[in-house]
This record gives C-alpha cells, sequence and structure tokens, in this order.
C-alpha cells in the first residue's frame, strides 16, 4: 500500500483517527524488526527486507552493533483490513485512506539501558505504548523499566509476545507448554503494573497522614479572608496563581455534583481491579516480528465462530482461560483439573491457536512434501492469495513467511491493537494533561499578604505587558539580524514583515471577537478589562485547548520539546518561494553562508572543508498539544525552570523556522502541523539546549522535565591531540551536550573538561560523535574517573 505524504498531512487534522504510540522492550526482544514490518506495510520496505533491513537504525554503528541507540520517528498509514484482502491492500483507494485511514506515528525506542533517556524522550510524545516482550527470554530488567516509564507518563500500553517461533523450533515446547509459558509472562507484566499502581497509593495514603490536623482550620480561615478575590481571580483551575495546589494549576474542570464524582470514582475502582494486559480485552498479541505474523484473539475467534455456530464475541472470552472443546456435540465445557506431574490441557488457545502454528513449523523438518502439504492446507482453508510457486520453492522457510504473512500479517494485527486499544490525543489529553503539568507550576505562600503579592507580580510583569511582550520579541528578533533570520530559517525580510502584519491583524480579530462577544453583557465587558480577570479567560482557554488537543482558529499554540536532533544538512530538504501560493518557504542557506546550519563544531584543527555533507542542522523533534504550529510563528520558550510569576526569566522569544515530518532516516517539509501531532522544528538550537516547552503566551506553566530510568555514572577527561584543538573541541562538546538528552559535560577545577555518560556504550558512542561529527579532532580519553 504506497502512502504520500500529503494523504498523511491530510490525515493530521482527523484528531480522532491519530495514534501516537511507541516500541518500548528490553534490549534484542525484536522492536525494530517489528518496526520494519509495520513499515513495510507503507511499501516503504520491499517484503524480503523486512525485519533485516531495520529501517530506523540510520547510524552506523546501530547498523554495525545491532542495537537501537538513538530514537526515530516515522508517519505510517493503517486502513483496517487492507492486509487481509484477496486482492491485496494495493487495492485500497485513496478515498477510502483519506476516510477510513488512521495516521500512527511510530516512535522506535533503544532497548538498552545506557541509552533510556531516549526511552524518556519518547514516552513523552506519545499517547500509547507497544511492550515487547521475548517469549523465550520472558520478562527482563528494562522490561520493568520500560513499564515504569508508561507508568510514569500516563501511556497508555499494549503487550506484544514475540519471538514465538523460537518456542517451537529452538525451545521445542509443547503448544501446551507454550500456552503456560505465555499466561505467566501476561501475570508477571500484570503484576509489575499492579506494583505501580500500589506505590501510588501507598504514598498517597502516606501523605495524608502526615498532613497536619491543623490544615483544614488555616485553610478554612484563608478561605475566608481570600475566598472572594481567589474565586474572581480564576486560572487554570478557577483559581489564581497564589492558590497552593501542589498538583497542578491545569487538571480536569471539577465535578458539579456528588453523584458525577461517585460514578467517576467507581469507574475508576472498576478500571483499578481490571488486569491491564488481557488477550480477551485485546490488547495482548502473539507472534514472530522475524517471520513476519502476528495474531490476536478475536482473529480465530472470527475463524471459527462460523464453524462452531457460536458469536465472535462469546468465543474470544472462552479463548483465554481453562476452557477445552468436546467434538462430539461441539461445546466448550471447562477443563479438568490437572493432574500434578501430568500434561498440561488441551485448551481451547492450544487446539485452535497453537496447534495449527506448531504443526506448520515441525513440518520444515520433514521434508519439502510434509511442508508443502502442511502450507498448502492453509493456504487452501483460508483461501490465501499465495502462488503454488512460492509453496514449491526450496527455501522452505521462505515459504512458510509467505504463508503466514497472508495468513496473518503482523501489521494487521498489531497496528489494529493500536487502533482499537490506544487512545486518541483527544481522548488521552484529560489523563495526561493533569500529569504533564503537575509539578511545574507549585506557587508556595505562607499567607494571604504573599497571595496578593503574587497577584501583582504577575499583573505588572505579564498581564499588564501582554501587548508589549510582542513588540519585545521583535526587537529581540530585528538584534538578531541576519543570522538569525535567513541563517536559521532562510526568510527574507519582506515576508517577516508581511507575516509580522497578518500576525497582528490576527491579534486585532481576536479582540475584537471577544470584545464583540461580551456586547451586551456589562459583566463580561468589566471582567475583560479587570486584569486579573482577563488573566483567567486566558488561562482557562489554555486549558480547555489542552485537554480538548485542540486545532481551532483561537487555540493558543503549545508545543512540548523532548530533545534536539542533530542531522546532516544534506538530508534536509531544500524548498523554494512558489509564486502561485500563498504558503511561506524556508530554504537553507549556502554552504558558503555562516549561519546556524552549518556545523559549530568545524574549523579546527581536523575539521574544514565547507562541504555541506560535513555540516550538522539542529532539529527541534516535538509534539504540539494545542494549537497549529506554522513556520513564521512567534512563540515563547519555557525552559523547566520558568515560572510564570516571574515572566522575564528563562524565557525567550524565537520564530518557528521550517516544519518537517520526520520518516525515518528521511524528512517531509509541511506547511502547517495541528496539535496531536509530531514534528521536527528547525531554527530553535540557539534557544534550546535539550528541552523546552514552546507556547504562545508567557503564562502558561512549562511542562514537567523528563524522569530517566537511570543517572550518567561513567565520567571521562577528553583533550585534544593537538592543544591548538581545544577551541574545536569545547565547541564540539557544547554541540554534543545538545545533541544527546543524557549526557552531561563539564569542567573540572583543574581545567580538564569531563565527559558523563550512562555507561560504556553511551560512553563509547559521544566519543565516536565528538570525533567525527562535532568537533573533528583527534582526542584522548581518560580512564574512567
Amino acid at each position: 500500500m504506497n502512502v504520500s505524504t500529503t494523504l498523511l498531512a491530510k490525515l493530521q487534522y482527523k484528531l480522532e483517527n491519530i495514534r501516537n504510540l511507541c516500541i518500548l522492550a528490553h534490549v534484542d526482544h525484536g522492536k525494530t524488526t517489528l518496526s520494519d514490518h509495520l513499515i513495510g506495510s507503507n511499501g516503504l520496505i520491499h517484503p524480503r527486507m523486512m525485519g533485516e533491513l531495520r529501517y530506523l537504525d540510520s547510524r552506523e554503528d546501530e547498523q554495525a552493533r545491532g542495537i537501537t541507540m538513538k530514537s526515530s520517528s516515522i508517519s505510517l498509514l493503517y486502513v483496517p483490513g487492507a492486509s487481509t484482502r484477496s486482492d491485496g491492500p494495493r487495492s485500497v483507494l485513496d478515498e477510502e485512506k483519506l476516510s477510513k485511514g488512521f495516521l500512527v506515528n511510530l516512535i522506535d525506542s533503544p532497548g538498552h539501558v545506557d541509552f533510556c533517556s531516549e526511552v524518556s524522550t519518547a514516552a513523552r510524545l506519545s499517547d500509547g505504548a507497544l511492550i515487547i516482550v521475548d517469549a523465550v527470554e520472558g520478562v527482563c530488567v528494562q522490561t520493568h523499566a520500560v513499564l515504569r516509564q508508561a507508568w510514569q507518563e500516563k501511556v497508555r500500553p499494549c503487550l506484544v509476545i514475540n519471538k514465538i517461533d523460537r518456542l517451537a523450533t529452538e525451545i521445542q515446547l509443547t503448544p501446551g507448554e507454550a500456552a503456560l509459558r505465555f499466561h505467566q509472562i501476561v501475570t508477571h507484566c500484570n503484576m509489575i503494573w499492579s506494583g505501580f499502581e500500589s506505590e501510588q497509593f501507598m504514598r498517597e495514603a502516606d501523605s495524608l497522614l502526615a498532613q497536619p490536623i491543623t490544615t483544614t482550620t488555616n485553610s478554612s480561615s484563608e478561605a475566608e479572608s481570600g475566598g472572594a478575590d481567589d474565586s474572581s481571580s480564576g486560572g487554570m483551575n478557577g483559581q489564581g496563581y497564589g492558590h497552593t495546589d501542589s498538583k497542578s494549576n491545569i487538571s480536569p474542570p471539577s465535578s458539579s455534583s456528588s453523584s458525577s464524582a461517585a460514578a467517576g470514582n467507581a469507574a475508576g475502582n472498576a478500571a483499578a481491579e481490571q488486569d491491564m494486559f488481557d488477550p480477551v480485552r485485546g490488547n495482548v498479541c502473539f507472534g514472530s516480528a522475524a517471520d513476519g505474523w502476528a495474531f490476536r484473539l478475536e482473529q480465530f475467534a472470527e475463524m471459527y465462530a462460523e464453524k462452531l455456530s457460536c458469536k465472535k464475541e462469546a468465543l474470544v472470552k472462552v479463548l483465554w482461560g481453562d476452557y477445552q472443546f468436546n467434538p462430539k456435540d461441539k461445546s466448550v465445557t471447562r477443563c479438568k483439573r490437572r493432574v500434578a506431574g501430568g500434561p498440561p490441557p488441551k485448551t481451547l488457545f492450544v487446539q485452535f491457536a497453537l496447534e495449527p502454528i506448531w504443526k506448520a513449523y515441525g513440518s520444515l523438518d520433514s521434508g519439502a512434501e510434509e511442508a508443502a502439504a502442511v502450507l498448502g492446507a492453509i493456504v487452501r482453508g483460508r483461501g490465501l492469495a499465495v502462488p503454488k510457486k512460492t509453496l514449491e520453492q526450496s527455501d522452505l522457510k521462505q515459504a512458510l513467511r509467505a504463508v503466514f504473512r497472508a495468513w496473518l500479517p503482523l501489521a494487521e494485527a498489531v497496528l489494529g491493537m493500536a487502533v482499537q486499544q490506544l487512545p486518541s490525543p483527544c481522548a488521552a489529553a484529560p489523563t495526561r494533561i493533569p500529569h504533564l503539568f503537575a509539578e511545574s507550576n507549585e506557587f508556595v505562600a505562607s499567607s494571604s499578604a504573599t497571595h496578593q503579592l503574587a497577584r501583582q507580580v504577575v499583573l505588572s510583569q505579564a498581564l499588564a505587558g501582554l501587548d508589549s511582550v510582542e513588540d519585545e520579541g521583535e526587537g529581540e528578533e530585528g538584534e538578531e539580524g541576519d543570522e538569525g533570520k535567513k541563517g536559521e530559517c532562510g526568510e527574507k525580510e519582506d515576508e517577516n514583515t508581511a507575516n509580522e502584519n497578518e500576525n497582528d491583524k490576527n491579534r486585532e480579530n481576536k479582540r475584537s471577537n471577544t470584545t464583540s462577544r461580551n456586547e451586551g453583557n456589562s459583566e463580561d465587558e468589566a471582567a475583560y478589562r479587570d486584569p486579573i480577570q482577563r488573566k483567567a479567560c486566558l488561562l482557562k482557554r489554555y486549558r480547555s485547548a489542552l485537554h480538548a488537543s485542540s486545532s481551532a482558529v483561537d487555540a493558543p499554540l503549545v508545543i512540548y520539546i523532548s530533545k534536539m536532533v542533530a542531522v546532516p544538512a544534506s538530508l534536509v530538504p531544500r524548498a523554494t518561494a512558489d509564486p502561485d501560493s500563498g504558503s511561506r518557504f524556508f530554504t537553507l542557506p549556502s554552504p558558503e553562508s555562516e549561519s546556524t546550519v552549518s556545523r559549530r563544531g568545524g574549523g579546527g584543527g581536523g575539521g574544514g572543508g565547507g562541504a555541506e555533507d560535513e555540516k550538522e542542522v539542529f532539529l527541534a523533534f516535538g509534539r504540539v498539544f494545542s494549537g497549529v504550529a506554522r513556520p513564521g510563528t512567534r512563540v515563547h520558550v519555557l525552559s523547566t525552570a520558568y515560572d510564570p510569576l516571574d515572566p522575564t526569566s528563562h524565557r525567550q522569544t524565537v520564530v518557528l523556522g521550517s516544519l518537517f515530518m520526520m520518516m525515518g532516516r528521511a524528512l517531509e517539509r509541511l506547511d502547517c502541523v495541528p496539535a496531536g501531532c509530531v514534528l521536527a522544528v528547525a531554527g530553535l538550537d540557539a534557544c534550546i539546549l535539550k528541552n523546552a516547552t514552546l507556547a504562545s503566551c508567557p503564562l502558561l506553566p512549562p511542562m514537567t522535565p523528563m524522569k530517566f530510568q537511570a543517572a550518567p555514572i561513567v565520567k571521562v577527561a577528553v583533550e585534544p591531540v593537538a592543544p591548538q584543538d581545544m577551541l574545536a573541541l569545547e565547541k564540539g562538546l557544547r554541540l554534543l551536550n545538545r545533541a544527546d538528552p543524557f549526557v552531561e559535560v563539564g569542567v573540572l577545577a583543574t581545567g580538564e573538561h569531563v565527559l558523563g555518560a550512562a555507561g560504556e556504550v553511551h560512553l563509547e558512542t559521544c566519543v565516536k560523535d565528538l570525533k567525527e561529527r562535532f568537533a573533528k579532532v583527534e582526542i584522548l580519553v581518560s580512564p574512567p574517573l
């Protein structure tokens, strides 16, 4: 199924049909191999290269080591049922792709513990996760770590039990023993997830027990003294900035009735009692990424429902459990109790799902005739479009793969599970947004006087100067000169002027619309004129837009940048101005021009050359949580230390550069990116070191910092071989610090430059990048300090 970038760009505006998911697993559990088959479903990889190309591993050392070191993103199209059509997925028309298709933004992450920071950046931008577990190795240490990462980021997981073929060929388990192993893996994952819930419950209980009894009295007295002001000031929770809420200033609106609250608690308790991973619910998938097949219970239930004269929904419930099939009366009964030391019972799952698979793999050792007979029976019984010559080829493993990929296509099972079980951006926002802003806006005040002082600070520094903030940003942009405007974004001065005028008109239109809506209501007009109420209205707009993942015209723009990605300038697509269109394009500067696009670490003793392939471009990889991102839009860059009570610190203004859709190792230019989609932005390397929050208004608090599962524990001192290359080394270290979200760079009191990494593999990667990409000088590395 061939997919165009234009079609994917159109699907970005169908919010309900977007799925942002990441792939998390222990090292060598099959993440990248699984990604290859998902990518191959869009026609980007030849069928024979699926699982071997490692499409998302674009670095040479990744291909050499066979492990993923950097998280990579790609946008895919999924049309339900396209892979199982008799005439193939190529028969899907563009109209059907647009009407029934789903946009899947897939992020592949590393499994090695040294690169756990890449897992954090991937989970922050995702709403769902595919947890891959090797059926032979089972749940490992890093599996536990990525489950915790998904729990902390409020990402809904699905389970994929991979490498089932190894159980039949290498371990040579019986179907019954394999089924028992699957039950153990699912139970183990549920126990881990339940442990996280228990930890949270105990923390909340401890915090309640540790709370002083006098807190209620003090809070009630404060409410009596300043309650009127607090209720009128509004805010993200309908409260002022002075309100001391340690949870969040961006939480869902509270229920107005006790009955709805009770219903919500009952629903939450019912959800907590359910296991997170349950094959009956459809969020567990079984398969082999190496051979390109996978299945869920509902697929086999659909196959056998007609033969057994029962409903598919009823058959799914008994396929996973201690139920067996009685062929005499075609009934389903509970299995008899297993005798100690005896074989496991033949359940429906074993008889209907595993035995046909085990029989096919077992036929490979019985000769070509037996294999052709077994595989041919599957082809005829399922009505598969597999050529006869495929079954008669000498390579029996390739014949089996062809049959299984037509019978149980991996992309259909995995992407179908993702679409059904994982939430869309608008469905996940009410759960994730309160968490993403949970700790970023704690305003600790000891008295009502402090509350009033905080309001005055906000009024004097933030609200009274909202109109002048834009002017301030324009002044800063003017000081940047050609280097900041033409170098980073390649835009022309007349285009900037036209865009600024257009932005001014839009702001005036919004103000006039707000004024017209308030006409005839004197209370609303007075509230809008009051600075505190104006703040409340702005924060309410942010809260509503974030919880709805809105891309409306008046929705404020909020983008989170999880990391900076360094890519060769030769891979960035060029664009020229189109006189027939009203859209603006940004061109990369010429190789001779000095700009932020050129690699800043070059020019040292070992550097040199103006070749374009030796230059590095820093792109900001992130996601739009509200509004629509467009090139030329002015935004505020809020660091993790930013406080809305002090808008003059830890804040910068910048103009968004070119926008790109990341397609693995390729980039596709976009005119705009709406809320709910991931993107790459150019021109932000001067303002963002590792991660930041971009917002169209400085009143928004930044998102919480990402949580890493480890810390840099290996530190070495680095120095250049040639003393004259010290400046090139210092510049290279700064670029490496920006390109890697986990590396630590510092200078000791003795003057030595220290490089901190998560482990030996991570350290080797950083030193290699420092030598070959950023500093381009020969360096000496000391033993670990």
